[in-house]
């Protein structure tokens, strides 16, 4: 399951960025499960790392096709995965006749309320499976009606090409089935915030959609220097970068 998952996760992620550590996790699983002994001691020996290892799967693999069959929203989708692989394990450690008693009841409902608000706190860590930013291109003309744009930079700009007073930046997201989406874009310089989009709604698709955020010049001076944009779901799950440069 997990080396069937991984290449979607990879496409998902931002590399290098924080969520890049829940792939590297499954990616370290996958890798330990490929060895049978140690494995499968693991499994028999430690009740806590096959309950673990259950759920982070059963979850992982959730949270991937609830927004492809349901066409849920990707934060949604992370709290019904949480919700069901929650509960899929519970036979696993407890049998049906200790959930009668109060104390054991009330301990699997605390444990199942802290596991969704572990979840809310980690969204960030969590790539927006199966959300992809595919494009990222600046402009310093745009026709916000067409999206029909000038001259594209990728990587760098020349900085005499910021006399017009706007920097835009054209984002296009995928998604393999129809998936409702909001989504913010970021502009980020000198480890400080410069500027955050409204959210905007958009309907991901195959083809992809593309959403776009204007950077006024004439408040914000963009000196010489490394910047970076990043596409954010409303919810707290990033989507994608890009780092750019403005030449003298």
């Amino acid at each position: 399951t997990l080396f069937f998952l991984l290449p979607f996760y990879f496409y998902s992620t931002s590399f290098p960025s924080w969520n890049a550590l829940y792939v590297l996790l499954l990616a370290g699983l996958a890798v330990f499960s490929c060895f049978d002994i140690p494995f499968d001691r693991a499994l028999r020996t430690s009740r806590t790392f096959a309950l673990g290892f259950f759920v982070i799967v059963t979850f992982s693999a959730l949270i991937f096709f609830f927004p492809l069959l349901a066409r849920v929203r990707t934060h949604h989708g992370l709290y019904l995965a949480a919700l069901l692989a929650f509960l899929a394990a519970l036979p696993l450690a407890l049998r049906f006749s200790e959930l009668r008693e109060g104390r054991k009841l009330g301990a699997v409902l605390l444990i199942l309320v802290l596991m969704l608000g572990l979840v809310r706190l980690a969204r960030p860590l969590i790539p927006p499976v199966p959300l992809r930013l595919a494009k990222l291109r600046f402009t310093t003309q745009l026709d916000p009606r067409t999206l029909r744009a000038g001259q594209e930079f990728e990587r760098e700009i020349p900085a005499a090409e910021l006399a017009s007073g706007k920097l835009y930046a054209v984002a296009t997201v995928f998604s393999p089935v129809p998936l409702p989406t909001s989504l913010v874009v970021r502009w980020l310089g000198d480890g400080r915030t410069l500027r955050s989009s409204r959210a905007v709604e958009v309907m991901a698709h195959a083809r992809g959609f593309r959403v776009w955020d204007v950077l006024n010049l004439q408040r914000l001076k963009l000196g010489p220097g490394h910047y970076r944009v990043e596409v954010w779901t409303a919810e707290g799950q990033l989507v994608g970068k890009v780092r750019f440069q403005v030449l003298p």
